[in-house]
């Protein structure tokens, strides 16, 4: 099909809902999402041959973006506003990774799909974020820029552009690991996909750590840790799952965490004493002691953080069946280590 037929038949027929306030319709927003597909498959002849369309595209789904915070919206409408988002980041991924001004714009739209609250929403950009880590990271991606000095200063480069998203993003996504206050009354399905959403935060935290660095990941997490132990208090009918869920996501990084960092990790230690015996609480204390075992064997103050961990680690043994396995297996790592 011929541009100016495409073009003609946007501007009929789509363009109108780009500049209306009222619910879209589904097959209208679903066409558009198969426009964004066809620009970026082979048989059209992929983004350089399409970029005449992507121009035309982007900036009319980029003025939806406010939509996505509009409470008055309908929930589906706002999910398939955000879909069409996440498949420009995801049509456009090789655009978008070479950091210009103008894709920075569609990864800061992104950004406002994580912030969603509702979860089915936010998660629609997590495989961009990880192909993108992917984009970042390895040398294929840049093998058109020559030798090896050009590849590094194009990658480190690129990597200082998207420094301050993946930033945001841990901040946007370490909240959604939180116990729901019905946990205990949780379906068998429901509990199944909680897990699933803590093993996919965990997933994109990685995403996160490779990009930023892991010591860098740990530092925006311990904030949060800080933050949460703050309004924590001492018994186990306290706000426990703030924390709770900060450790966890720190512990999700242990292994991109040198175990020669000596900033933030002594400081989480010594708060681990203090958090609150409360049984899921305890068991992702007992976890993360275990994923910090290499940490406390090369540290040269890790010995003198052992004594008040292996009590808390005992304490687990005798709290619930979850704790006690997650003490059991810290125990292992620590006597593998020593």
């Amino acid at each position: 099909m011929r541009w100016s037929t495409i073009y003609q038949s946007w501007q009929r027929s789509f363009k109108p809902f780009f500049n209306s306030k009222r619910s879209f319709k589904p097959h209208c927003l679903s066409v558009i999402s198969e426009l964004i597909h066809y620009t970026a498959a082979r048989n059209s002849g992929g983004v350089s041959a399409q970029m005449p369309l992507i121009q035309v595209i982007v900036p009319q789904v980029m003025s939806l973006k406010a939509q996505l915070r509009d409470s008055s919206k309908d929930e589906e409408d706002v999910k398939a506003i955000a879909r069409l988002f996440a498949d420009m980041g995801d049509s456009y991924l090789e655009l978008i990774a070479n950091g210009s001004v103008e894709s920075m714009l569609i990864v800061h739209a992104l950004l406002e799909v994580v912030s969603h609250p509702e979860y089915d929403i936010a998660s629609m950009t997590f495989n961009f974020w990880h192909n993108l880590q992917i984009n970042l990271i390895e040398r294929d991606s840049y093998v058109s820029f020559g030798n090896e000095a050009s590849i590094e200063a194009e990658r480190n480069r690129r990597q200082s552009v998207f420094r301050s998203s993946y930033e945001s993003l841990v901040s946007l996504v370490c909240f959604r690991v939180q116990y729901p206050q019905d946990y205990a009354e949780l379906s068998k399905e429901d509990l199944k996909d909680f897990k699933q959403t803590r093993y996919d935060v965990a997933d994109v935290l990685i995403d996160a750590a490779l990009v930023l660095g892991g010591e860098v990941t740990l530092k925006i997490l311990y904030i949060k840790l800080v933050e949460a132990v703050g309004s924590c208090g001492n018994d186990e009918h306290s706000n426990w799952r703030p924390a709770e869920a900060a450790l966890y996501c720190i512990r999700a990084v242990s292994d991109y965490v040198s175990v020669t960092e000596a900033e933030v990790m002594p400081q989480v230690m010594s708060l681990l004493p203090k958090l609150p015996h409360q049984p899921q609480l305890l068991t992702t204390v007992c976890l993360t002691i275990g994923a910090y075992s290499k940490w406390l064997d090369a540290s040269p103050s890790g010995l003198s953080f052992l004594p008040p961990l292996i009590d808390i680690l005992v304490s687990g043994m005798s709290m619930s069946e979850d704790s006690a396995a997650a003490a059991a297996l810290a125990f292992r790592h620590i006597c593998n280590g020593m």
